[in-house]
């Protein structure tokens, strides 16, 4: 019995990573060890410039995009092939979400849920304002939506129908002195949130023209804290069992105390900070619009290391407003520039690079199903009337 578990790691080490089995015994497929040469192994193109292809989500074994003339496009992760199409109209704009059975998206008029396998709609809920950041919430069997009328709505995953409402518009701080004290106008929206996210505990929602971010207790819609900075939050929080970190476009990337939601320390950079950032255990990396890659120390906010993308041909600053994603010792981001980035988490020494498309430029976090990283490009900058570039949905794996 030794010898044949033996021979069964030897088969696991020999085919470059460890073969995963279930407590019945039946075998899972896999995940290699990430290698060193970057490719595009395969690319969808829009069929028209203008209709960009908006943040990638890994659903199984499907990737999904929302497009600018209001399509959410599911395609295989293997091969690009497309599975299912569904026609909404207006532009999918928001950050997808899904539990693995639908997928919700928000769009102008309310929020939408279709299933994961063959883009059929399943229910619809009308909205004041109708369009938001939307977050799913497997394990508690809900979907948020934040709507641009001030409120966030918890609604049941399965049917639409509402659990609970909580506003976030009666209580806004003032505007920020460097706006003078005039409100930011968002169209005819009453608040523009961006971003939510969850870790169990409680759901963070980031709200750009209040300059802030908000708490609330995942069961009850129970507000908890919030917390303005300066400049408008775009980006969206990260949170670990006793902080929480957020990003400004007053340029600093913030830590915060998650039971109070007090300052703890406050790192500034040359330029606004409009994505997320990523943690592992004491570390925080994160992006800035000034063009670098940071990693800050978790306890003090004292920086380890910054990465720089490279430059535009005109010299100016590729902004990243990606979410990097850590894998193995590696993070994985794109940059405004058109760049797919590697670098080492440890060091933030460069691993390799990728243009998927010339001429292109990328402000997408990238989607991973463990073998490929999904990304999208739009056209980029050139001469008045010239668009440079595609629109396109590519699959970047390694060999």
């Amino acid at each position: 019995m030794i010898r044949v578990r033996l021979c069964l790691i030897a088969l696991g080490c020999a085919v470059g990573g460890w073969v995963a089995f279930t407590g019945t015994g039946s075998a899972l497929a896999p995940i290699p060890k990430e290698r060193t040469t970057p490719y595009v192994k395969w690319s969808v193109t829009s069929d028209h410039f203008t209709n960009e292809m908006l943040n990638p989500l890994v659903v199984k074994e499907f990737v999904v995009v929302g497009t600018n003339q209001g399509e959410l496009r599911a395609y295989r992760t293997g091969n690009g092939e497309p599975v299912w199409t569904y026609q909404h109209g207006s532009r999918l704009f928001h950050k997808l979400s899904s539990d693995g059975e639908r997928v919700y998206f928000s769009a102008h008029g309310g929020l939408t849920a279709v299933t994961a396998d063959a883009g059929e709609k399943v229910w619809a809920v009308n909205l004041v304002q109708g369009e938001g950041p939307v977050l799913a919430l497997p394990e508690k069997g809900l979907v948020l939506i934040a709507d641009n009328d001030g409120t966030l709505h918890a609604l049941e995953a399965k049917t639409g129908k509402k659990r609970w409402d909580a506003e976030f518009l009666t209580d806004a701080p003032a505007v920020p002195p460097m706006f003078g004290g005039k409100r930011l106008h968002i169209s005819n929206d009453k608040a523009f949130p961006t971003c939510l996210v969850n870790d169990g505990e409680m759901v963070i929602l980031s709200v750009f023209d209040q300059c802030r971010i908000v708490s609330f207790n995942v069961a009850s819609g129970k507000k908890l804290w919030s917390f303005q900075t300066s400049g408008c939050v775009y980006g969206e929080a990260v949170a670990t069992s006793n902080h929480v970190f957020i990003g400004s476009q007053d340029e600093a990337f913030y830590c915060l105390d998650k039971k109070t939601g007090k300052q703890v320390w406050k790192f500034v950079t040359k330029a606004r900070v409009a994505s997320g950032g990523v943690v592992d255990d004491r570390y925080v990396y994160f992006g800035s619009c000034d063009g670098g890659l940071y990693c800050l120390s978790q306890a003090d906010g004292k920086l380890r290391w910054r990465f720089e993308a490279d430059r535009f041909p005109d010299g100016s600053n590729s902004a990243i407003y990606s979410v990097p994603v850590l894998r193995q010792g590696t993070l994985y981001f794109a940059a405004g520039e058109g760049q797919f980035y590697a670098v080492a988490a440890d060091s933030g020494a460069l691993r390799w690079k990728l243009r998927p498309a010339a001429k292109s430029e990328m402000y997408c976090s990238p989607a991973t199903d463990g073998r490929s990283y999904f990304v999208t490009t739009r056209p980029g900058r050139g001469l008045a009337g010239e668009q440079p570039g595609v629109s396109m949905l590519a699959a970047i794996s390694l060999r």
